[in-house]
């Protein structure tokens, strides 16, 4: 199955396609390099309605995943900043947007967030406070559980974070994880709950 992520680094990517082929249940393969350089979340978003356009017009992807960090917004709830709700209403535009190619199938799209940062996918396992709800609860208190900073240095171990390592290191925690998705969405009921749920779908519709 033909699959592109798009996200926030390489790093990120390489570790989420283990827990994307884990909830599929199959080993996908990304579509030609879409010759993407490292990006934050404001590059992510300005250029996710360029990448789906050429996967859908100009590649055999079947479909395109979408994950982000949320750092300082919220997942749930009608608060005015949520990352997840914008995201999704973005992929919304972009679907109704997409004219049918003659003998295929609509680009499928799977969006999740990462409260506050990626790395807490990866740490939750080992540290059972960190969690969607403990991230939100402090948004709303205005006192941060724990920075993205120390999620960092926790997962790498170092102040020093170079691609390599950093790959390393969220492979190897995205394998450890793969082993137990639930406990996943668990914690991150919304962001990490979302893109579980599309992903699912996508099985139905074959």
């Amino acid at each position: 199955m033909r699959v592109a992520i798009l996200s926030e680094s390489s790093a990120d990517e390489s570790a989420l396609r283990i827990l994307v082929d884990a909830i599929l249940g199959v080993a996908t393969t990304a579509p030609p390099a879409l010759s993407l350089q490292s990006r934050g979340w404001p590059a992510v978003r300005n250029i996710f309605p360029v990448v789906a356009r050429q996967l859908h017009y100009h590649t055999d992807a079947e479909g395109l995943i979408v994950v982000v960090d949320s750092n300082h917004t919220y997942l749930s709830g009608d608060e005015p900043k949520n990352r997840l709700r914008d995201f999704r209403e973005l992929v919304q535009r972009c679907q109704q947007q997409l004219k049918p190619v003659s003998g295929r199938v609509p680009l499928k799209i799977a969006v999740g967030v990462a409260a506050p940062a990626i790395e807490a996918w990866w740490l939750c396992k080992s540290n059972l406070q960190i969690c969607e709800a403990a991230w939100e609860k402090g948004l709303i208190e205005k006192r941060e559980p724990y920075s993205k900073l120390e999620l960092k240095k926790q997962l790498y171990g170092s102040d020093f974070r170079s691609l390599e390592l950093m790959t390393q290191k969220m492979t190897e925690a995205a394998h450890e994880a793969a082993k137990d998705l639930s406990a996943l969405e668990r914690a991150f009921p919304n962001g990490f709950g979302n893109l579980a749920k599309e992903l699912r779908s996508w099985r139905r519709i074959g």
